[in-house]
Order: structure tokens, then sequence, then C-alpha cells
């Protein structure tokens, strides 16, 4: 994996996002030292608002749309997986 993408600031996981945007990108906010007014809450919520999860459709894929087996995504993946806790379904 790119060893840039070792520093947590810059790891978020999808399902927190999902779940939480506002608090996601507060945390992101705190930890670049860049203020968190009340001004970008506000604009946050009113895109959230506005762009909701599968506005323009869903979209779905999986390994076997690019020929490779759930055990192969797992090695592949594996030290990206363990490291940063993703979730394996």
């Amino acid at each position: 994996f790119d060893p840039r993408l070792s520093s947590p600031s810059r790891q978020r996981h999808f399902a927190d996002f999902v779940a939480d945007p506002i608090a996601q990108v507060q945390k992101a906010y705190q930890q670049f030292g860049i203020d968190w007014t009340p001004e970008c809450e506000a604009a946050l919520r009113q895109w959230s608002e506005g762009n909701p999860q599968h506005k323009h459709g869903k979209h779905s894929h999986s390994g076997e749309q690019l020929a490779l087996s759930k055990e192969q995504i797992q090695e592949r993946f594996a030290s990206y997986i363990n490291r940063f806790n993703v979730e394996r379904t």
C-alpha cells in the first residue's frame, strides 16, 4: 500500500462518512489544524442535504466483475485491510 496513507488523519472509513459526514469532516479539520466554524458546518449540512447517497442512482461493483475472487481481494489488500481495520464482507 501507499506509505503516504499511513497517517490516521488521511484515513476514514466510508461507513463512518455515511453514518455521520459532519463529524468525520470536523475530525479532519481538527487533525489538519483548520478552524471549524458554524459557517463550515452550515455549508456542509446544506451540501449533504442536497446530495443524498444514491442521488444519481446506486452504483455497485463486485470482485467477480473484475475476475477476482473474494480470496484474491483479501490476499492482495491484506496489509491495507489489517492496518486500517477494514471490515471484511
